[in-house]
C-alpha cells in the first residue's frame, strides 16, 4: 500500500508539472526568435509567381515601371514577399531611367519598399545607354519617393571610368542626386 501510494504522488507531480509547464509556454509573452513570422513556413505562403513580369503606368497612360522575377512568393501572414533574380526599370518618358536588379528582394506591403539583398546593382541610363553603375550588397528601394538607402559598402563607376567608394548611402533612383556617408574614396580619371 506505501508503494502504491508513492507512485499514485509521483504521477500526480509529473502530471501537475506538464501542466504547469504547459500553461507557461503558452502565457509566456516574451518575444523569441521561434514565436517571429518565418517566411519559409509552407502553411503561410499565400501564392507564387514563376517568371513574374508587372508592369504599372503614369496618370497619362505611359509606362512608369517594370518588375521581373524568376520566382515570386507572397506571405500572407508576413505582408510582404520574396522576389528571386529581381530587376526593377523604372522609365520617364518612354525611355528607361534606371534599373535596379539583385539575388533577391523582400517586398514589403507595409511600409512599400523593396529591400533587394546579394550582388545588388543600379544602373542609370541616359538616352536608353547605360551611365552609371552602383554596386552594394544590400540595398533598400522606397517606391513612392523613388530613393535607394543603404548602410553597406557601395562601390559607384560612370561611364568615364571614375569609381567613388563609401559606406553607406542615399540616392535617388536615376542616381541624379547621391549622399555618401562615410569613408568616401575615389579614384578620377583627368581626361
Amino acid at each position: 500500500m506505501l508503494i502504491a501510494r508513492h507512485k499514485l504522488r509521483l504521477l500526480i507531480s509529473v502530471f501537475l508539472i506538464i501542466v504547469a509547464v504547459s500553461v507557461w509556454i503558452n502565457t509566456d509573452e516574451r518575444q523569441s526568435n521561434s514565436s517571429q513570422i518565418s517566411l519559409k513556413t509552407v502553411s503561410d505562403i499565400d501564392f507564387f509567381i514563376e517568371e513574374a513580369q508587372f508592369k504599372s503606368f503614369d496618370h497619362n497612360g505611359q509606362i512608369h515601371r517594370t518588375a521581373t522575377s524568376v520566382k515570386l512568393e507572397h506571405y500572407q501572414q508576413a505582408k510582404q514577399s520574396i522576389a528571386q533574380n529581381m530587376t526593377i526599370d523604372s522609365y520617364r518618358d518612354h525611355q528607361i531611367q534606371a534599373s535596379i536588379t539583385g539575388l533577391t528582394a523582400i517586398i514589403s506591403e507595409q511600409r512599400d519598399d523593396v529591400v533587394f539583398r546579394e550582388d545588388v546593382i543600379v544602373t542609370s541610363y541616359k538616352s536608353n545607354i547605360p551611365k552609371s553603375k552602383l554596386e552594394t550588397q544590400i540595398l533598400t528601394y522606397d517606391r513612392q519617393k523613388q530613393l535607394i538607402t543603404t548602410d553597406q559598402f557601395v562601390e559607384f563607376t560612370d561611364t568615364l571610368g571614375n569609381t567613388i567608394t563609401a559606406t553607406g548611402l542615399s540616392a535617388h533612383i536615376n542616381l541624379s542626386t547621391i549622399h555618401l556617408k562615410h569613408n568616401v574614396k575615389g579614384i578620377m580619371n583627368a581626361n
